[in-house]
């Protein structure tokens, strides 16, 4: 294995998206020490996410923000043009082109995935909820992004599975 591995390695330290035509999103993990609050003590994943918005055209940083990831799984996904879904905590948060965020989505357990449609106007989110140690509820929801406004519709259900 050489000597530089990590640099290889598939993980979700760090993405890019494109916030519109002109507008790259870089986040990374700048490997920050920083206080953890009483709720976050038993997180042993949690890390901080550094967000770059950047006008291509000047090459100027136009905004910057920080993210508080929970986890080591996947935290951004494209949510159509000019506009990102982020996993931070319990939530899920839509942010346009300037990191203004838009909605929210609270969820009631462990985020299991998010997958987009091809066109970005939908996002299907699975929650795990356990129940008892041999029963598993997941919970899974299909959002259709109408607009720009608060306005979605949702279809969602629940998928029980014995082990």
């Amino acid at each position: 294995m050489p000597v530089d591995h990590e640099m290889y390695g598939f993980d979700y330290d760090s993405a890019v998206a494109y916030l519109g035509p002109a507008k790259l999103l870089f986040t990374f993990n700048p490997h920050l020490l920083f206080k953890r609050s009483n709720a976050e003590a038993g997180l042993a994943k949690l890390h901080m996410i550094h967000a770059v918005v950047m006008d291509l055209n000047t090459m100027k940083i136009e905004q910057t923000m920080d993210w508080r990831i929970h986890d080591a799984n996947q935290y951004l996904w494209p949510a159509g043009p000019g506009r990102v879904l982020v996993h931070v905590g319990r939530e899920l948060r839509m942010y346009g082109s300037q990191l203004k965020q838009e909605q929210t989505i609270a969820l009631d357990g462990r985020l299991a995935f998010v997958t987009t449609s091809p066109s970005k106007t939908y996002f299907a989110v699975g929650v795990v909820q356990e129940r008892t140690r041999r029963k598993y509820i997941g919970n899974w929801c299909a959002r259709k992004v109408v607009n720009r406004k608060k306005t979605s519709k949702y279809v969602c259900s629940t998928l029980n599975c014995m082990s």
